[in-house]
Protein backbone atom coordinates (compact mmCIF):
# COMPACT_ATOMS: atom_id res chain seq x y z
CA UNK A 1 0.00 0.00 0.00
CA UNK A 2 0.94 3.39 -0.47
CA UNK A 3 2.86 5.12 2.53
CA UNK A 4 0.54 7.63 2.83
CA UNK A 5 -2.41 5.18 3.44
CA UNK A 6 -2.56 3.78 6.33
CA UNK A 7 -2.97 -0.60 5.46
CA UNK A 8 -5.30 -1.85 8.44
CA UNK A 9 -4.19 -5.85 8.13
CA UNK A 10 -6.64 -6.44 10.74
CA UNK A 11 -9.56 -5.37 8.44
CA UNK A 12 -8.83 -8.41 6.25
CA UNK A 13 -7.60 -10.57 8.89
CA UNK A 14 -9.91 -10.70 11.77
CA UNK A 15 -12.75 -12.67 10.79
CA UNK A 16 -12.03 -15.88 11.76
CA UNK A 17 -12.00 -17.53 8.33
CA UNK A 18 -9.51 -20.35 7.05
CA UNK A 19 -6.59 -18.87 5.04
CA UNK A 20 -6.70 -21.79 2.33
CA UNK A 21 -11.07 -20.93 1.75
CA UNK A 22 -12.10 -21.90 -1.40
CA UNK A 23 -12.33 -18.94 -4.08
CA UNK A 24 -15.62 -21.31 -4.79
CA UNK A 25 -17.19 -21.06 -1.01
CA UNK A 26 -16.42 -17.43 -0.75
CA UNK A 27 -19.53 -16.23 0.73
CA UNK A 28 -20.33 -13.23 -2.13
CA UNK A 29 -19.81 -16.12 -4.51
CA UNK A 30 -21.75 -18.86 -2.88
CA UNK A 31 -24.51 -17.41 -0.33
CA UNK A 32 -25.24 -20.62 1.19
CA UNK A 33 -21.48 -21.34 2.11
CA UNK A 34 -21.58 -17.86 4.01
CA UNK A 35 -24.79 -18.79 6.20
CA UNK A 36 -22.72 -22.04 6.87
CA UNK A 37 -19.50 -19.75 8.24
CA UNK A 38 -21.98 -17.62 10.14
CA UNK A 39 -24.10 -20.52 12.41
CA UNK A 40 -21.14 -22.66 12.55
CA UNK A 41 -20.83 -23.35 16.69
CA UNK A 42 -16.95 -23.76 16.17
CA UNK A 43 -16.58 -21.22 13.67
CA UNK A 44 -16.28 -20.40 10.02
CA UNK A 45 -15.80 -23.96 8.08
CA UNK A 46 -17.65 -25.94 5.33
CA UNK A 47 -17.92 -29.20 6.92
CA UNK A 48 -20.84 -28.49 9.52
CA UNK A 49 -23.33 -27.81 6.85
CA UNK A 50 -21.97 -27.79 3.55
CA UNK A 51 -24.38 -27.37 0.52
CA UNK A 52 -22.98 -28.58 -2.43
CA UNK A 53 -26.61 -28.84 -4.45
CA UNK A 54 -26.89 -25.64 -5.15
CA UNK A 55 -22.56 -25.32 -5.60
CA UNK A 56 -22.88 -27.74 -7.98
CA UNK A 57 -26.15 -27.69 -9.53
CA UNK A 58 -27.72 -31.06 -8.27
CA UNK A 59 -30.98 -30.23 -9.98
CA UNK A 60 -32.79 -33.26 -9.52
CA UNK A 61 -31.63 -33.79 -5.84
CA UNK A 62 -32.83 -30.10 -5.44
CA UNK A 63 -36.45 -31.16 -6.63
CA UNK A 64 -36.50 -34.68 -4.76
CA UNK A 65 -34.98 -33.21 -0.93
CA UNK A 66 -36.50 -29.44 -1.58
CA UNK A 67 -40.07 -29.71 -3.96
CA UNK A 68 -41.79 -27.09 -1.83
CA UNK A 69 -39.17 -24.31 -3.48
CA UNK A 70 -38.41 -23.35 -6.90
CA UNK A 71 -35.35 -25.52 -8.21
CA UNK A 72 -33.62 -22.85 -10.03
CA UNK A 73 -33.60 -20.38 -6.92
CA UNK A 74 -31.96 -23.39 -5.08
CA UNK A 75 -29.95 -23.73 -7.05
CA UNK A 76 -28.37 -20.41 -7.91
CA UNK A 77 -25.19 -19.77 -6.11
CA UNK A 78 -25.93 -15.49 -5.88
CA UNK A 79 -29.66 -15.93 -4.60
CA UNK A 80 -29.93 -15.88 -0.89
CA UNK A 81 -33.51 -17.43 -1.09
CA UNK A 82 -34.42 -20.93 0.25
CA UNK A 83 -30.48 -21.16 1.43
CA UNK A 84 -31.87 -21.09 5.17
CA UNK A 85 -33.70 -24.25 4.53
CA UNK A 86 -31.30 -26.25 3.39
CA UNK A 87 -27.97 -25.54 5.49
CA UNK A 88 -30.51 -26.51 8.41
CA UNK A 89 -31.38 -29.03 7.06
CA UNK A 90 -27.05 -30.44 6.35
CA UNK A 91 -26.96 -29.31 9.48
CA UNK A 92 -28.93 -31.88 10.92
CA UNK A 93 -27.85 -34.51 8.42
CA UNK A 94 -24.11 -33.94 9.28
CA UNK A 95 -24.60 -34.04 12.86
CA UNK A 96 -25.70 -37.76 12.24
CA UNK A 97 -22.73 -38.02 9.94
CA UNK A 98 -20.40 -37.11 12.88
CA UNK A 99 -21.83 -38.90 15.59
CA UNK A 100 -21.94 -42.38 13.27
CA UNK A 101 -18.02 -41.14 12.29
CA UNK A 102 -19.50 -41.95 8.53
CA UNK A 103 -17.50 -40.15 5.51
CA UNK A 104 -19.25 -36.97 4.14
CA UNK A 105 -18.13 -38.30 0.81
CA UNK A 106 -21.40 -39.41 -0.63
CA UNK A 107 -23.44 -37.56 1.74
CA UNK A 108 -22.13 -34.12 0.95
CA UNK A 109 -20.52 -34.51 -2.66
CA UNK A 110 -21.86 -36.04 -4.48
CA UNK A 111 -24.97 -35.95 -2.58
CA UNK A 112 -25.83 -39.87 -2.46
CA UNK A 113 -27.00 -40.68 1.09
CA UNK A 114 -29.68 -38.94 2.78
CA UNK A 115 -32.11 -39.42 6.15
CA UNK A 116 -33.94 -42.16 4.87
CA UNK A 117 -30.39 -44.27 4.27
CA UNK A 118 -30.01 -43.44 8.29
CA UNK A 119 -32.40 -44.44 9.49
CA UNK A 120 -31.79 -47.74 8.14
CA UNK A 121 -28.18 -48.18 9.29
CA UNK A 122 -28.82 -46.92 12.83
CA UNK A 123 -31.79 -49.09 13.05
CA UNK A 124 -30.09 -52.23 11.96
CA UNK A 125 -26.81 -51.21 14.25
CA UNK A 126 -28.99 -50.64 17.29
CA UNK A 127 -32.31 -52.69 16.82
CA UNK A 128 -34.06 -50.17 18.17
CA UNK A 129 -37.43 -49.74 16.05
CA UNK A 130 -38.71 -45.86 15.94
CA UNK A 131 -34.92 -45.26 14.85
CA UNK A 132 -36.28 -46.42 11.49
CA UNK A 133 -38.78 -43.41 11.26
CA UNK A 134 -37.00 -40.80 9.33
CA UNK A 135 -38.61 -38.56 11.31
CA UNK A 136 -37.46 -40.08 14.76
CA UNK A 137 -33.37 -39.68 12.69
CA UNK A 138 -34.07 -36.41 11.90
CA UNK A 139 -34.74 -35.37 15.20
CA UNK A 140 -31.35 -36.90 16.21
CA UNK A 141 -30.01 -34.62 13.92
CA UNK A 142 -31.50 -31.48 15.27
CA UNK A 143 -31.34 -32.63 19.20
CA UNK A 144 -27.50 -32.81 18.61
CA UNK A 145 -27.36 -29.35 16.74
CA UNK A 146 -29.08 -27.52 19.22
CA UNK A 147 -27.29 -28.86 21.81
CA UNK A 148 -24.36 -27.87 20.34
CA UNK A 149 -25.73 -24.14 19.83
CA UNK A 150 -27.04 -24.24 23.56
CA UNK A 151 -23.44 -25.32 24.91
CA UNK A 152 -22.47 -21.81 23.05
CA UNK A 153 -25.22 -19.72 24.37
CA UNK A 154 -24.58 -21.02 27.80
CA UNK A 155 -20.94 -19.58 27.38
CA UNK A 156 -22.28 -16.06 26.07
CA UNK A 157 -23.08 -16.46 22.72
CA UNK A 158 -26.01 -15.32 21.21
CA UNK A 159 -27.68 -13.80 17.37
CA UNK A 160 -24.45 -11.28 16.97
CA UNK A 161 -22.22 -13.96 16.75
CA UNK A 162 -24.25 -15.64 13.85
CA UNK A 163 -22.38 -12.84 11.27
CA UNK A 164 -19.87 -12.76 8.84
CA UNK A 165 -16.96 -10.32 8.19
CA UNK A 166 -18.54 -6.47 7.10
CA UNK A 167 -15.99 -7.22 3.88
CA UNK A 168 -18.79 -9.90 2.37
CA UNK A 169 -21.36 -8.15 3.71
CA UNK A 170 -20.66 -4.09 2.86
CA UNK A 171 -18.03 -4.54 0.23
CA UNK A 172 -19.39 -5.83 -3.32
CA UNK A 173 -16.84 -8.27 -4.69
CA UNK A 174 -14.85 -6.57 -7.23
CA UNK A 175 -14.91 -8.99 -10.10
CA UNK A 176 -15.60 -12.33 -11.66
CA UNK A 177 -19.17 -14.17 -12.14
CA UNK A 178 -20.30 -12.82 -8.38
CA UNK A 179 -18.97 -9.09 -9.30
CA UNK A 180 -20.98 -6.91 -7.25
CA UNK A 181 -22.62 -9.49 -4.83
CA UNK A 182 -22.62 -8.77 -1.48
CA UNK A 183 -24.30 -11.32 1.15
CA UNK A 184 -27.77 -10.55 2.20
CA UNK A 185 -27.26 -12.75 5.82
CA UNK A 186 -30.23 -11.32 7.13
CA UNK A 187 -32.74 -13.22 4.53
CA UNK A 188 -30.94 -16.23 5.26
CA UNK A 189 -30.77 -16.37 8.73
CA UNK A 190 -34.13 -15.51 8.85
CA UNK A 191 -35.04 -18.90 7.29
CA UNK A 192 -32.53 -20.86 9.34
CA UNK A 193 -33.85 -19.23 12.56
CA UNK A 194 -37.54 -20.17 11.59
CA UNK A 195 -36.00 -24.23 10.68
CA UNK A 196 -34.37 -23.92 14.27
CA UNK A 197 -37.59 -21.80 15.85
CA UNK A 198 -34.94 -19.37 17.40
CA UNK A 199 -35.80 -15.93 18.67
CA UNK A 200 -35.08 -13.06 15.97
CA UNK A 201 -33.95 -10.64 18.97
CA UNK A 202 -31.62 -12.79 20.59
CA UNK A 203 -30.65 -16.18 18.48
CA UNK A 204 -32.12 -17.75 22.10
CA UNK A 205 -34.19 -20.90 21.89
CA UNK A 206 -38.02 -21.38 23.28
CA UNK A 207 -38.63 -23.85 25.74
CA UNK A 208 -41.03 -25.45 23.57
CA UNK A 209 -38.34 -25.89 20.79
CA UNK A 210 -35.85 -27.73 22.91
CA UNK A 211 -38.75 -30.07 24.37
CA UNK A 212 -39.54 -30.98 21.30
CA UNK A 213 -36.09 -32.92 20.59
CA UNK A 214 -35.96 -33.92 24.40
CA UNK A 215 -33.66 -31.32 25.92
CA UNK A 216 -36.04 -29.78 28.65
CA UNK A 217 -32.93 -30.18 31.52
CA UNK A 218 -30.97 -27.72 29.10
CA UNK A 219 -34.10 -25.65 28.93
CA UNK A 220 -34.13 -25.73 32.66
CA UNK A 221 -30.91 -24.19 32.55
CA UNK A 222 -30.84 -21.58 30.27
CA UNK A 223 -33.67 -20.05 32.06
CA UNK A 224 -31.91 -19.93 35.35
CA UNK A 225 -29.35 -17.60 33.42
CA UNK A 226 -31.86 -15.72 31.23
CA UNK A 227 -31.07 -17.33 28.12
CA UNK A 228 -34.17 -18.93 26.96
CA UNK A 229 -36.86 -16.98 24.80
CA UNK A 230 -40.27 -16.30 26.00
Amino acid sequence: PEASKPFTSMAYFSAPFPIFLAASRTPSANKSSGLTYAINVRGADHLRSLCVIDELSFRSKAKERFPEYDTDIICDLLDERYKGYMVADQEALFAICDSLIVCKYGVMWPPIYYWEDFAHLIYVLTGIEKYSDIEETKLLGERISHLKRMFNIRLGWSKVNDSLHSRFTDEPMPSGPAKGEVVDLETMLREYYEVRDYDWKTGFPKRSTLKKVGLEDVADELEKTGKLAK
